[in-house]
C-alpha cells in the first residue's frame, strides 16, 4: 500500500526529534502505519517537541485517537510539546466533536 500521508521529523544535533510533521490522508487505511512510525520514534524525542498537523486531505477518528495517545504518552514521559494545527473549519469541528480539548486544538 502506498503511503499517502506526510510523516516528517526534524532532529537536532544529538539526533533527537524536535519537530514532527503530519498531514495528508490520516484515515483508517493508514492508522497502523502511523502508529508504527510513532512508536518507532518514541525513544528519539527531545525534551521539547513541536507537532505540526497541516496540509490535511482527510483525518478520521482512528488517527485522532492515535495522535492523542501519542501526545498523552509524551506528557507521561515529561516531554514538553506544542501542537500546531493548520486545519479547515470542518476538520476543526470534527476535533471538537470528538472531545479534543481547546488547549490542544487551539495551540497556535
Amino acid at each position: 500500500m502506498a503511503e499517502n500521508f506526510k510523516f516528517n521529523v526534524i532532529s537536532n544535533e544529538q539526533d533527537q526529534i524536535i519537530v514532527l510533521e503530519l498531514g495528508g490522508m490520516l484515515v483508517l487505511e493508514n492508522v497502523q502505519t502511523l502508529k508504527d512510525k510513532l512508536i518507532g520514534i518514541a525513544e528519539r524525542l527531545s525534551s521539547e517537541v513541536v507537532i505540526t498537523i497541516s496540509e490535511l486531505d482527510e483525518i478520521d477518528l482512528s488517527n485522532i485517537q492515535i495522535i492523542v495517545a501519542f501526545i498523552r504518552s509524551m506528557h507521561e514521559s515529561d516531554i514538553s510539546f506544542r501542537v500546531e494545527w493548520d486545519i479547515d473549519d470542518d476538520q476543526k469541528l470534527l476535533l471538537e466533536h470528538v472531545g479534543i480539548s481547546n488547549e490542544l486544538l487551539m495551540n497556535n
